[in-house]
């Protein structure tokens, strides 16, 4: 089977994709794109990337998680055409090459052999900017958060696009479509249709 796996990058319009994709899963089936039920849909975007994440770190996880793995290994079994799922935790918490492999073979052996990674790649300073002012507005914190050396671990990872490099040498280069997150370098001038 093959899978399209979008990992975001945060603040690149993947909120967007997400309401497009869980709108239009009905239309996109007709055309052979299934979007994930378990793992896809906006609404259940974080715990999907917890449930993935618990999945591959810990041997035992609760029992929410256990459900939402049962569910996608169900989803995919009656899948005939081409998988998607669209979750930048992916790209956000996945901290080395390793974790990155086993969720490769976590999906290996559900059978989806064909991965192709697909990121939206924005520049720097504006996608720091745009993910320090997030924080900010979703936390409401009142301190600065580069204090915390787990945030700042964490920013430097999204906003290094070198954090690219784990992905490509576990799917390989030739499986990582990248794309520049950027109005004039979308086809059409729009992310929808770029997608």
């Amino acid at each position: 089977m093959r899978a399209y796996i979008h990992i975001g990058t945060p603040k690149t319009g993947t909120t967007t994709l997400q309401r497009f994709f869980f709108k239009n899963t009905q239309i996109l089936q007709k055309h052979g794109i299934y979007f994930s039920n378990s793992f896809g849909r906006n609404e259940k975007h974080f715990l999907g990337r917890d449930v993935f994440l618990d999945h591959l770190r810990l041997d035992s996880f609760e029992d929410k998680f256990r459900a939402n793995i049962t569910s996608f290994k169900e989803e995919i079994k009656h899948i005939s055409g081409n998988l998607l799922i669209s979750n930048e935790g992916l790209y956000d918490f996945y901290e080395n090459v390793e974790e990155i492999k086993k969720l490769k073979s976590f999906l290996n052996k559900l059978g989806i052999d064909d991965i192709k990674i697909i990121v939206y790649l924005r520049d720097s300073i504006d996608l720091a900017i745009s993910w320090y002012l997030f924080i900010f507005k979703v936390f409401k914190i009142n301190e600065n958060p580069f204090n915390d050396d787990e945030f700042k671990a964490r920013f430097k990872r999204v906003c290094n696009h070198h954090t690219l490099q784990m992905w490509k040498e576990v799917f390989g280069k030739e499986n990582i479509i990248a794309r520049i997150f950027a109005k004039n370098e979308f086809y059409k001038n729009d992310l929808l249709a770029d997608f």
